[in-house]
């Protein structure tokens, strides 16, 4: 299987690098023979045109036209300290949503004419249902400009699936519920594994899964597929 993959795909351009998720997608798709060239700071920065296009011509001199763009940078706040409902709104909006927008103007021309290939879209159970007050410590709220951007992601992820779809390029959301984190404190984990159906959190090898399903399935375009061990589904 994992020749297959390796035959129909050269190069995953991926962004937001580090983090929990970037370390897991360049892994797993370095394992299955894909060159991977990732935008992430200090270097690149989603935000800025000038950024991308350095971004490209780099990734195009090292391993040529990109034929996965993988849109995983986010601002994701976590629940320490003091956070209120409006925190960061347009920052969030800018590099969540028009960030990837950006991504995939700079290189979507040049994968139509390349042969086509998959977009994925990194989501999140928080674009589907809102963030539960209660699962959180007293004195943080998650700013609601991060639903709103993963939201948008879906309807993004539809028109650009739809459209670019006459050229061989598919479009998917790939979403997760709470992906198991160090970065968590002992308080928030107790709460918000007791809201889940599983009484489990995602762990990588769900990410993993996700990522080849996305991949694997040829006609998996303009959807979504969410793993959220069943939150969203109450």
């Amino acid at each position: 299987m994992t020749e297959g993959l390796r035959n129909k795909y050269r190069t995953a351009v991926v962004t937001g690098g580090s983090g929990n998720l970037g370390p897991i997608w360049k892994s797993a798709l370095e394992s299955w023979g894909i060159n991977v060239f990732i935008i992430d700071q200090p270097f690149y920065d989603v935000r800025d045109q000038a950024s991308l296009l350095l971004a490209k011509h780099n990734c195009y001199e090292e391993f040529g036209v990109p034929d996965i763009l993988l849109n995983n940078a986010a601002i994701d706040p976590k629940p320490k300290g003091q956070s209120g409902m409006h925190d960061r709104f347009a920052e969030i909006i800018e590099t969540n949503l028009i960030g990837v927008d950006n991504v995939i103007k700079t290189f979507v021309d040049d994968m139509k004419t390349h042969g086509g290939g998959v977009i994925i879209n990194i989501g999140s159970m928080l674009g589907f249902v809102a963030a539960d007050y209660r699962n959180y410590e007293e004195g943080f709220m998650k700013p609601y400009g991060y639903g709103t951007s993963k939201a948008g992601l879906l309807g993004l992820t539809r028109n650009v699936g739809i459209y670019y779809g006459q050229w061989g390029i598919r479009c998917v959301l790939l979403a997760f519920g709470p992906v198991d984190s160090e970065n968590w404190t002992m308080e928030f984990r107790s709460k918000l594994m007791k809201t889940m159906p599983l009484n489990r959190f995602i762990w990588k090898e769900d990410c993993v899964a996700g990522l080849r399903f996305c991949l694997e399935s040829p006609n998996l375009n303009a959807r979504e597929v969410l793993i959220d061990g069943g939150y969203s589904a109450r």
